[in-house]
């Protein structure tokens, strides 16, 4: 284990227990609780990289899977919240009915059974909305089990740009400001990963010297993030990686990547995602 930067990392020939137990032993240590881990494991060591490609192409760390996990807990409370509302609702309807059905007792019945109809309409229109409640519910709920749900592109880049810069000394990533959150439809830890693979993608590019500037933009039914790297552009070979984020971002959410550029001045990333569920998508919310 070699602590550098904050970053712990095991390399999986060095250990001798298994990965899970290292990982817990690091959390443990005095000192690096705290620690972002990078797990370094036999074929990262082993197989030989091309010239153009003599940059290390860093893990996602662990603590950005988890704070993208933790988004599900939320959408949990959102579902626990709707629940309860509707058992208030509830409770409001049954004191009514009975109020009206104590009414019933009294000599001059007109007035009562009126109320007790139109009680009656209250009753199919809240049935009614039950259902529709219930039915949304059990998409939402069915949505989370999957790990969809409608996930901020702002605060999941806010995380990852700190830890590709800590991967690479010699670059800034630029998070332009925006106004209030940038939805995306997806799986937050998928979507940590597609931000940390365009990122790292984009500094080899420019051989982790420069600048990266991410900025967001809402067209319709898609949020696109732009990435361009600011400095001498320089051929990278990367097929593993790219194809990882080729299959997150078209494969698993059904967007769109493409290539973006300056010229001599800049190279990048071009990623369109999904706002809304897809009409096939049995996790629709």
């Amino acid at each position: 284990m070699i602590p550098s930067n904050q970053v712990v990392i095991l390399r999986e020939s060095e250990l001798d227990c298994d990965l899970t137990t290292a990982i817990q032993r690091v959390r443990e240590a005095e000192g690096t609780a705290r620690s972002r881990i990078l797990i370094v494991g036999p074929d990262d060591e082993g197989r030989p990289r091309p010239e153009s490609d003599v940059l290390p192409i860093p893990q996602l760390p662990m603590s950005v899977g988890q704070v993208a996990r933790s988004g599900g807990l939320r959408a949990m409370e959102v579902v626990g919240q709707e629940l309860s509302a509707t058992v208030r609702s509830l409770d409001t309807l049954v004191d009514e009915l009975s109020r009206a059905l104590d009414e019933v007792d009294e000599v001059a019945l007109e007035g009562p059974r009126a109320r007790l109809q139109s009680k009656t309409r209250v009753v199919r229109d809240v049935m009614a909305w039950i259902r529709a409640t219930t039915d949304d519910l059990g998409r939402r709920v069915e949505g989370v089990t999957q790990g969809f749900r409608r996930v901020d592109l702002v605060d999941l880049c806010q995380e990852v740009h700190a830890q590709v810069e800590s991967f690479f000394p010699g670059l800034r990533v630029n998070v332009a400001a925006v106004e209030g959150p940038v939805p995306c439809w997806g799986r937050a830890t998928d979507l940590a990963e597609v931000l940390f693979l365009a990122m790292v993608l984009t500094a080899h590019r420019i051989r982790a010297r420069g600048s990266v500037n991410v900025q967001f933009e809402e067209a319709g039914d898609r949020a696109i993030v732009r990435l361009l790297g600011l400095g001498e552009p320089a051929p990278v070979s990367a097929p593993r990686e790219s194809r990882r984020l080729r299959d997150l971002v078209v494969g698993v959410h059904g967007g769109r990547i493409r290539p973006d550029s300056m010229g001599p001045f800049g190279t990048g990333l071009v990623l369109e995602l999904p706002v809304e569920p897809r009409v096939d998508d049995s996790s629709a919310d």
